[in-house]
């Protein structure tokens, strides 16, 4: 899986590269880097194919000046531009970027309605599943509510960014279908970052641990980071775990920081 570093609130975005190029894998295994960030009333998104530690460019990002953003430092070596996370989007006279945190095992069963997918990831096609059902003035509710049918995914863990808000899931546990012995229910719906009842056990393919499936939530003053990894080097930053089935939305103001 890949590394995702998103904030929402004063940050120091230089801090954010140090830890992204002190994270991806050796030369050589990671691929091209992308980054989607609020400039104004604006989302603007830059990619590379180059890896983040060579690259000159993603150094540069520091100049930016921004409250909010969303860092993919280490997509899969050998890919297309177009499959480059962040995606990106524009819809309904909105710009957004979303990162995935996983693999979608059957992409064919996300409906997509009339949307044409830039490449053949799946994972976009899950961003574009999610942008259909998603209502911007109920974040959580209707990505609740998209989530819950996807039974037997197991990696459905994203953030998502807009010029407005910053959305991010933890949910990584596989649901047996109805008539598979399924012990679990309907999931509690998680209301700003209040999380969902967590079930059992299940079977996670071998080499996605599932502590490694969720997301990560860091508090700091005036600041939240969303991340797929504690980043412990970052001081007065408090780490906790979003437990499965969290679904958190940051609205772009201070006072709205949970």
């Amino acid at each position: 899986m890949g590394l995702l570093i998103a904030a929402a609130g004063r940050f120091q975005l230089d801090q954010m590269l140090d830890a992204a190029v002190a994270r991806v894998k050796p030369e050589g295994e990671t691929g091209g880097w992308g980054v989607a960030y609020c400039y104004g009333n604006r989302l603007e998104s830059i990619k590379s194919s180059h890896p983040c530690g060579k690259d000159p460019d993603f150094r540069k990002l520091a100049e930016l000046r921004t409250d909010m953003a969303l860092i993919c430092p280490d997509n899969k070596a050998k890919v297309s531009m177009r499959e480059l996370q962040p995606f990106v989007r524009r819809e309904t006279g909105k710009t957004w970027g979303f990162y995935h945190h996983g693999e979608i095992l059957r992409p064919q069963q996300l409906d997509i309605g009339g949307r044409l997918p830039d490449s053949t990831s799946g994972s976009e096609r899950y961003f574009l599943y999610v942008l259909g059902l998603l209502d911007p003035e109920s974040p959580v509710e209707t990505v609740t509510a998209a989530l819950v049918p996807l039974t037997g995914e197991q990696t459905l863990s994203f953030c998502l960014i807009s010029s407005e808000a910053l959305v991010a899931v933890s949910w990584y546990e596989a649901e047996k279908p109805t008539g598979q012995g399924s012990e679990r229910g309907r999931p509690t719906p998680a209301i700003r970052g209040c999380p969902g009842i967590p079930g059992p056990d299940s079977g996670l393919p071998k080499g996605f641990p599932r502590s490694e499936r969720g997301l990560w939530l860091g508090r700091g003053e005036l600041v939240r980071f969303v991340t797929s990894q504690p980043l412990y080097s970052f001081s007065g930053v408090d780490w906790e775990p979003l437990p499965d089935r969290t679904v958190l939305a940051l609205c772009r103001s201070r006072r709205e920081l949970p």
